[in-house]
């Protein structure tokens, strides 16, 4: 005698609808709710799959809107960095010229300090000279050259419109000190006196 297989939900009454899916055996009511819950799991599953699909897209969305702004800042970086590179080559070309500028500067200064001292030394040593060679004239010390009578010679006679005689320095001027005015005078009256 063969036992006829019972509803896998109620297991009282005979199961007539076996389900192809999980294999069970129910009854025809049972088996009616067993096609409506697989249904509504099946939906389940389809909205979950829908729900799951449209994250998808969203991950992909923002995985592209990531990438795009990586992007983006990457190009920020590198014109920042771009910016900052022209900024700082501006600020050593401006601190170049401005140590060229200070160099010129100093060496200018340095050149006008030299020159100066050589100036004070030229004329110290000039004052030197003079005072040296006024220590060494003869009495007639206010003889108006700087050379001094001792340069100078006496011609007795001018054959022409001095014939007192004159004295002639020797670059072949004439020498007109007050030394000599004195002593030209002294020989004219000598001279008009032995005429007499």
């Amino acid at each position: 005698m063969t036992t006829s297989k019972r509803c896998s939900i109620c297991g009282t009454t005979v199961g007539t609808c076996i389900c192809t899916g999980c294999q069970s055996l129910f009854c025809q009511r049972h088996f009616d709710d067993h096609r409506r819950q697989m249904t509504i799991e099946l939906e389940r599953l389809m909205h979950s799959y829908h729900q799951l699909g449209m994250r998808t897209q969203e991950t992909i969305q923002t995985e592209r809107v990531e990438s795009a702004l990586f992007l983006e800042i990457d190009q920020w970086q590198n014109t920042t960095m771009d910016k900052v590179y022209q900024v700082a080559e501006h600020a050593r070309e401006q601190v170049l010229q401005i140590m060229r500028h200070k160099k010129t500067e100093l060496i200018e200064e340095i050149k006008s300090i030299d020159k100066e001292i050589q100036i004070r030394q030229s004329i110290g040593r000039s004052q030197s000279l003079a005072r040296r060679d006024q220590s060494i004239l003869p009495a007639k010390s206010n003889c108006l050259r700087v050379s001094g009578c001792n340069d100078c010679t006496y011609v007795p006679f001018s054959g022409g419109w001095n014939d007192g005689g004159y004295y002639r320095r020797h670059d072949g001027g004439y020498c007109h000190c007050n030394c000599h005015q004195k002593d030209e005078n002294n020989k004219r009256t000598l001279q008009n006196r032995i005429r007499r």
